[in-house]
């Protein structure tokens, strides 16, 4: 407003000196080109200082935000202008780097339905704020997720193990930068360590209704700096194959400090489908110095690791490593793994409802563990050294087993073993058995029972 007022005393200034110098005639021409000078500047006024009226603009924010999308649209082949400001002139997928940056906060980028066929990387840096994340998710032309566009990369189809086959690249990479940010309703398939790879983003991402089939990983944690990550959510996937894993937070060694934090896996189903040989698959991997993970009514069947009948064979479906703390199971399952359906080392773990079925181990603990209404049912070697359990407990573990239910018709399977001087308390519940009860290396009063029904079948 200043310099309107500062402009307006400039011309009263040069009309007193046209008024010596010109005649009146002439003066009426200047002031009708200085009126519709004027005219223009009070609609730029009236309307918040934004845009541009007839070349003349003003820079306010309120005008640089003008600028950004709403809504911006991505299609197979790409159309028109490519502009992505509208279906009909939908961007490249590798425009959507470009096209997060463009989205206003709230705002959306569309994937339209189709396949794309797309092996490199995508590596997004850009995002929402608090309250307004920018969705990523696929749709038809006027916006309703109906089926699911599919990315589809070069990993070798049908699986084939390393070095024969061919691993594939990740897909979505998420620098510093891109948080505030949902992913939905997208299928990626034949992808390498990483449908989505949380690469230095700080967090604040939601992955919910996505698919994935035959991937090295679903999920990735890999930063080239900082692996501090936090609020982070994983809904409702579905993963199809995976030689790797499906998901995967934390550093490779524990150094006390940052890590993933704050994690909810919920409604997730994860099948490896016994893609063997890439040495080797687990299902959910919490490792590093993450803490505070909740997995919520979430699966993990069927990872496999293949070796000689001398070897131990790994292979769980959910693994928790020893500098790891906070993690809470609720309404969890594991079946066909070929060592643990649950090998957690962290501290302060709690599971509630779990269930485990036809794995090696189907529980097996390091640390202290409070274990409520489980279900463990027929563990099942499928080759190599170790022995069957419904319950392993081994090195330091304090594990507190409260009315669960234990059900196996092998003779050699053991219900309860107690390794290397580790307790198990058993409060409540039913087993029922044909093989060993319990089996210690030390004292048998490292396993106490109460008030649990026993029944040999």
């Amino acid at each position: 407003m200043k310099k309107h007022i500062v402009l307006l005393n400039t011309v009263a200034k040069e009309v007193r000196k046209w008024q010596r110098q010109f005649s009146n005639k002439a003066l009426m021409l200047v002031f009708s080109s200085l009126g519709f000078v004027l005219a223009l500047l009070l609609a730029q006024f009236s309307v918040g200082f934004s845009g541009c009226i007839m070349g003349i603009c003003h820079n306010s924010s309120v005008g640089q935000a003008a600028t950004l999308s709403q809504i911006l649209y991505i299609s197979p082949q790409g159309a028109g202008k490519r502009d992505g400001s509208s279906a009909q002139n939908a961007g490249l997928l590798t425009d959507l780097p470009a096209f997060v940056s463009r989205v206003q906060p709230g705002g959306e980028v569309r994937l339209l339905t189709g396949v794309y066929k797309y092996s490199g990387n995508i590596r997004i840096a850009s995002g929402g704020s608090a309250g307004k994340p920018i969705t990523i998710h696929g749709t038809d032309a006027s916006g309703l997720e109906t089926s699911m566009p599919v990315i589809v990369g070069d990993r070798s189809s049908p699986y084939q193990a390393p070095p024969q086959g061919k691993t594939g690249n990740s897909l979505f990479n998420l620098l510093p930068g891109a948080s505030y940010l949902t992913f939905r309703n997208i299928h990626c398939m034949n992808q390498g360590n990483g449908c989505f790879v949380f690469a230095g983003t700080k967090g604040d991402v939601t992955i919910e209704k996505t698919k994935a089939t035959n991937v090295q990983r679903f999920i990735e944690h890999d930063p080239s700096g900082s692996w501090d990550l936090a609020n982070v959510t994983i809904r409702n996937a579905d993963i199809q194959g995976y030689s790797k894993g499906a998901i995967r937070f934390g550093k490779s060694k524990p150094s006390n400090q940052a890590d993933a934090h704050n994690i909810l896996i919920e409604q997730v189903v994860g099948d490896s489908q016994r893609q063997d040989g890439d040495n080797f698959c687990m299902g959910v991997h919490l490792r590093g110095d993450v803490h505070h993970v909740t997995l919520r009514r979430t699966t993990m069947n069927n990872c496999q690791q293949t070796l000689s009948n001398k070897d131990y064979w790994n292979g769980d479906g959910f693994t928790a490593e020893a500098n790891v703390s906070d993690i809470r199971f609720e309404d969890t399952s594991a079946a066909g793994n070929t060592d643990g359906g649950y090998d957690i080392k962290a501290k302060n773990t709690v599971l509630i409802r779990a269930k485990a079925a036809d794995n090696k181990r189907n529980f097996r603990f390091w640390s202290k563990v409070d274990v409520q209404d489980c279900v463990g049912i027929e563990p099942r070697c499928r080759g190599g050294s170790g022995c069957l359990a419904q319950i392993y407990a081994t090195e330091s573990a304090d594990v507190t087993l409260t009315r669960c239910t234990l059900k196996s018709t092998n003779p050699l399977t053991r219900v309860f073993q107690s390794d290397k001087n580790a307790k198990i308390t058993v409060q409540g519940g039913t087993v029922q058995h044909r093989g060993i009860l319990q089996k210690t290396e030390g004292s048998q009063n490292l396993i106490k029972m109460s008030s649990v029904k026993v029944e040999v079948i």
